[in-house]
């Protein structure tokens, strides 16, 4: 494969990802910590939102569909692997 053919397929892939960010992805996991607190879970970057129905991920930027959020999956986080996340 040529210099200029393998370059060109590395750019259109790297566009392909760029532009995925703006098709909606649904969220599709809610963790619950310890203490009941409730929280949204990003599908691209798997970390919590700090809003429900915000149009996109505040860290990523992916943007997200809240249809069918009333059937995700709740995931108990347990004390121990919440201390464990923030080190």
């Amino acid at each position: 494969m040529k210099p200029e053919t393998a370059r060109l397929e590395y750019d259109l892939v790297a566009a392909k990802e760029a532009l995925s960010f703006r098709e909606s992805r649904r969220v599709e996991k809610i963790i619950r910590l310890p203490n009941g607190f409730c929280f949204p879970v990003c599908p691209r970057c798997q970390v919590s939102l700090e809003r429900e129905y915000s149009r996109f991920c505040d860290r990523c930027g992916q943007r997200l569909s809240w249809i069918g959020f009333g059937k995700a999956k709740v995931i108990d986080i347990k004390a121990t692997e919440q201390s464990a996340s923030f080190r």
